[in-house]
């Protein structure tokens, strides 16, 4: 990537830049079905891809006030092969940005954006595309495009002294063909399909705060937000009836958040004293089997100290020792895949830098 910037000191402000790709992701797998069928299943994803973009700025109101725009125009040669199939895929996409940032002092931003993206179509093997369509869902080995348009709006804003910050945005996603894992016709096996159109609403928070022991901090972090279909394909909605317009997205989590507290303080004599806690928790997931991956917590900490170039450390992760399952495989509620069981250990380490 090649970006080229304007430094001038004046109210007119530009960015333009291009870049290129070119890569591949070869995969080794092997489809065992018990007792006899062995299928190979290896496959490499070949790309070329290149992208021209560029954004301009004009200062408003001594800088205060201050339109942006922005465009980006994407090109990608795509070509999926297998052991028996190869397919090639051209994508061509434009997207754009508008912003508006009202800054009235140092302390203070409020804006409100709009933008489009888009996603390049999933490729998986003619192995996933065959069960799909077993199951009535004309995936392929390359599915199409994901679109998206974003509208957000927020305040950033800041204490004279810098203690206390507080950040918070709220956005609505707006999604076309997306792109999602299915079940297919063997439970070992989930492919891809664009399952419709979906809208997503929510609200970003973070907080922290310097407190006045020195060295302490504090912090909290979060989502809440809510997703729907707008639209299933009805080759999904037929294979898996419990998709439909109006139900919630799958693989999304409608609520999360993380408080933490850190301190770094001084023991005299070259020996410096630090420790952080951290306690986050994420809502249920909705699998597309149609189960429900239950919410979890998870509590990690570090205690320690440092000398010199030394640091020796105490640390625990997952201290209430959650197990999940924070994904569900199949339509199987107790199995898949959870966080590390409890850990406790002793770090050392050295940095001579």
């Amino acid at each position: 990537m090649v970006p080229l910037t304007s430094t001038s000191d004046g109210p007119f402000h530009w960015l333009v830049g291009g870049a290129y790709e070119d890569g591949k992701g070869p995969q080794a797998n092997q489809l065992e079905i018990p007792p006899f069928v062995s299928i190979n299943a290896d496959n490499n994803t070949i790309t070329r891809n290149w992208a021209v973009f560029g954004q301009a700025s004009y200062d408003l109101l001594d800088g205060k006030l201050v339109p942006l725009v922005g465009l980006r125009y994407y090109r990608d040669h795509r070509t999926f092969a297998d052991a028996s199939t190869s397919n090639t895929n051209v994508t061509n996409h434009a997207d754009w940005r508008l912003n508006l940032s009202y800054l009235p002092n140092d302390d203070l931003t409020v804006f409100v954006s709009a933008a489009t993206g888009f996603r390049a179509g999933i490729v998986q093997s003619q192995v996933q595309a065959d069960l799909l369509a077993q199951e009535g869902i004309p995936a392929g080995t390359q599915l199409k495009p994901e679109t998206s348009a974003d509208y957000e709006i927020g305040v950033k804003w800041r204490t004279p002294d810098r203690n206390v910050s507080v950040d918070l945005n709220g956005y609505v996603t707006k999604y076309n063909d997306l792109q999602t894992s299915t079940p297919t016709a063997d439970p070992s096996v989930s492919g891809f399909s664009n399952f419709g159109d979906a809208t997503t609403k929510g609200i970003d928070f973070e907080i922290h705060w310097r407190t006045p022991i020195t060295g302490l901090e504090l912090s909290a972090v979060g989502n809440v937000n809510t997703g729907h279909f707008d639209r299933v394909d009805p080759a999904v909605q037929a294979a898996l009836p419990y998709l439909r317009p109006g139900t919630r997205i799958v693989n999304t989590i409608e609520h999360n958040w993380r408080i933490a507290a850190s301190y770094n303080g001084s023991l005299g004599h070259n020996v410096d004293d630090f420790f952080n806690i951290a306690w986050s928790h994420s809502g249920n997931r909705l699998q597309t089997s149609g189960q429900y991956a239950n919410p979890y917590s998870l509590l990690n900490a570090t205690l320690g100290v440092r000398v010199d170039h030394f640091e020796l450390a105490l640390y625990g992760e997952n201290l209430t020792d959650e197990r999940g399952p924070t994904i569900v495989f199949g339509a199987t509620p107790n199995s898949g895949s959870g966080p590390t069981p409890r850990t406790i250990g002793l770090r050392l380490r050295a940095n001579f830098q």
